[in-house]
């Protein structure tokens, strides 16, 4: 029993816990309470370390701890902040549907979609960002909704990482159906990956609002038709036709009532050549704005690089989207 008991004393305590005890104990009032969750506190913090020390010196414990899944939220991983709001206000979905093939495996981790969007994360093992040759598409009874996508990957380990894929949707499928996303190799022929993905409106709608415009404004030998615009909680997406001469290079630029430029998230389309011009039928994506606004102000600006004078680019177009009077 005496061995015991000097056992017990000649327990080395960190000096920082050693402060924190006595500091509590010196409060009294509060004592018991105090003492049980501090000493519950010094029993987490031992079993991590101990956990952690385990990982660094008997590495099958470190890799074990690489194959366990966090848990979570990938879209926190990524700098795009209207998908952690969505995500934090629990719009989005989490699905963990995992699929291996060629030594690759992928997991689906998180969702969101609305009327005009769908954003996507998922974790793959086996690959690094640079040699995961696959594209996605997502499909409703065969036919493509989205036409390209963006996004970008944070590495994990050398041989994995998350990716996050965002697309602009050229169609909405029907309100309650389940979609397919869609993995194939760089031919677009071999299928790799595919996941069930189904949608109900009912939580983004209400956040929601579509204004159709159709307004055409021509400028010079250029023409543009503002066909609707979107709010969503993650995007602000504007379609439209864009008539120009043929060998145009341009991007568009979008500022709120205040005069403040809407940060861009990519544009995607068609386009058709016909003589001297050219003719864009696409989707421009923006950063989410909080409500909607009286107006906005749309410039299409020239993109190539020869026009560009210290850093000021030409502005080829320029309209003010009057949305107050418009009915939504």
């Amino acid at each position: 029993m005496n061995n015991f008991k000097k056992q017990c004393e000649e327990i080395q305590v960190p000096d920082d816990i050693d402060f924190v005890l006595k500091k509590a104990i010196r409060k009294g009032r509060n004592g018991l309470i105090t003492k049980r969750l501090i000493t519950f506190s010094i029993v987490l913090c031992v079993l991590f370390t101990s956990l952690i020390g385990t990982g660094y010196a008997y590495p099958p414990a470190a890799e074990a701890f690489k194959s366990i899944p966090f848990i979570g939220s990938i879209f926190q991983k990524f700098t795009d902040n209207n998908l952690k709001i969505a995500s934090l206000n629990g719009l989005t979905h989490f699905p963990e549907q995992q699929q291996t093939r060629d030594g690759v495996t992928v997991t689906l981790k998180e969702y969101y979609f609305d009327r005009s969007n769908f954003n996507f994360g998922i974790v793959v093992k086996g690959r690094n960002p640079y040699n995961f040759e696959t594209h996605f598409t997502l499909y409703y009874n065969n036919k493509p909704l989205n036409k390209g996508s963006g996004g970008g990957s944070t590495e994990i380990t050398k041989d994995s990482f998350y990716r996050l894929t965002e697309m602009s949707l050229t169609e909405t499928p029907p309100d309650k159906s389940t979609l397919k996303l869609v993995g194939t190799d760089n031919t677009g022929k071999i299928k790799k990956f595919e996941y069930d993905i189904p949608i109900d409106y009912s939580k983004v709608d209400p956040l929601t609002t579509e204004i159709k415009l159709m307004k055409n404004i021509k400028q010079g030998n250029r023409t543009i038709i503002v066909k609707n615009i979107i709010f969503t909680p993650v995007a602000t997406t504007i379609s439209y036709e864009y008539t120009c001469p043929k060998d145009e290079h341009y991007s568009m630029q979008l500022f709120n009532e205040n005069g403040r430029l809407v940060q861009s998230k990519g544009n995607v389309g068609s386009n058709v050549v016909n003589g001297d011009f050219t003719t864009y039928s696409s989707i421009a994506t923006f950063d989410s704005l909080n409500t909607v606004p009286e107006h906005l102000t749309l410039n299409i600006i020239d993109s190539s690089e020869s026009k560009i004078l210290d850093n000021v680019k030409d502005i080829l177009l320029s309209t003010k989207l009057d949305l107050k009077t418009i009915e939504k």
